[in-house]
């Protein structure tokens, strides 16, 4: 599709990447998604589940004294699981509560079996079996959807908020409050001993660690961010700086070394990973609805009056917060040289979702 097209359709280029990316590794997730899931959930201790089993008790209990008694005590059928899709769909947020981007996991699994015992209670609360079994609950092909929400990283602090968080650095105005490159000899400009490039944290340890002389201060771009800033280093041997900002010099800032120049101090807490190495798109992954299609008793239950629904209910809720736990959670997606990463980790290092993140987070409404 032409980005014009898919302004029509009210998507963004990045989502279109995105997507086509997590298609096209939609096979290996699968496969290590069936490699992963454990096969059963419950009980891992009772009537004998299938394994691996991830052991959390039983699903669901209830004993009605003198009428019934019904045990959920673990379900399997998860290494069932087909994943069909992981589609990003829009950006939503705004100034106040972020950027986020709306992604939802849908699929099936294709068998739910359940060890379900119910029995029933006569006198002195003596309970005799009605059935207990893995084919009366919980069916098959249920189908689920798990929506969620890349919520962006916040973006970079501006050079001048660095420098103002880091120690031993003072911002520098002229004498009417402006805004300058600095200025040394009562304010006249005079030309720099020495000019760099790098990170914001380069540029303040090449000045306070003495090495081009004494620096007392620097200038960069008011909105310099990441890698490069092309720092102006006043390091005039024996010349102090002026307590002023050479306006003539528009969109600088100018911000002083405090304290003997030529000590070596560090720039810190202002760091290389804050600075040049940039956040990551994604900040986390808010959950948001988990859908299962319903689960069901498949046998009549005769003799005794039961409310089936409290049990497919929680048994439903149960195999939700497996879905959750697994895609969300666990490291459930292919990483380099074999390893496993959570989708946050992924969507944080896989170089093309990197990139479609990044724009599509910096076109958000910050």
């Amino acid at each position: 599709m032409t980005p014009l097209v898919l302004a029509l359709l009210g998507q963004s280029p990045g989502i279109e990447l995105l997507n086509r990316l997590l298609a096209q590794n939609l096979p290996a997730i699968n496969a290590l998604a069936v490699s992963e899931i454990p096969a059963s959930y419950g009980d891992c201790g009772s009537h004998g589940p299938p394994m691996p089993c991830d052991n959390v008790g039983d699903l669901y209990t209830v004993h009605k004294h003198w009428e019934y008694k019904a045990v959920a005590r673990w379900i399997t059928g998860l290494k069932s699981l087909n994943l069909s899709s992981i589609v990003f769909s829009q950006v939503n947020g705004s100034a106040s509560t972020g950027t986020s981007v709306l992604l939802s996991a849908r699929g099936l699994f294709g068998d739910l079996p359940a060890s379900l015992y119910i029995g029933e209670c006569f006198t002195f609360d003596q309970c005799s079996v009605l059935w207990d079994n893995t084919h009366g609950c919980c069916g098959s092909n249920k189908h689920f959807e798990l929506q969620a929400a890349a919520v962006c990283s916040p973006p970079p602090p501006a050079a001048a908020e660095l420098v103002a968080a880091a120690q031993r650095w003072t911002k520098v105005t002229d004498s009417r409050g402006r805004d300058g490159a600095c200025a040394l000899h009562n304010g006249s400009a005079v030309p720099a001993l020495q000019s760099v490039e790098a990170d914001l944290e380069g540029c303040q340890q090449a000045c306070s660690s003495g090495l081009f002389g004494d620096c007392a201060a620097i200038s960069f771009e008011r909105n310099c961010q990441g890698t490069r800033c092309d720092c102006v280093l006043d390091a005039r041997p024996s010349n102090p700086i002026a307590s002023a900002a050479h306006a003539a010099w528009p969109g600088y800032e100018c911000w002083a070394l405090n304290g003997p120049v030529g000590s070596a101090v560090s720039a810190t807490p202002v760091s290389a990973a804050s600075v040049g190495a940039g956040p990551s798109p994604v900040d986390h992954l808010a959950v948001g609805d988990v859908t299962l299609d319903k689960l069901e008793i498949t046998e009549k239950i005769i003799g005794i009056k039961i409310h089936v629904a409290d049990i497919t209910d929680a048994v439903e809720e149960q195999v939700k917060g497996v879905m959750k736990k697994f895609l969300i959670d666990d490291a459930s997606m292919p990483g380099p040289n074999g390893t496993h990463l959570t989708l946050l980790q992924w969507l944080n290092s896989e170089p093309v979702a990197v990139a479609a993140l990044t724009a599509l987070c910096s076109a958000g409404t910050y």
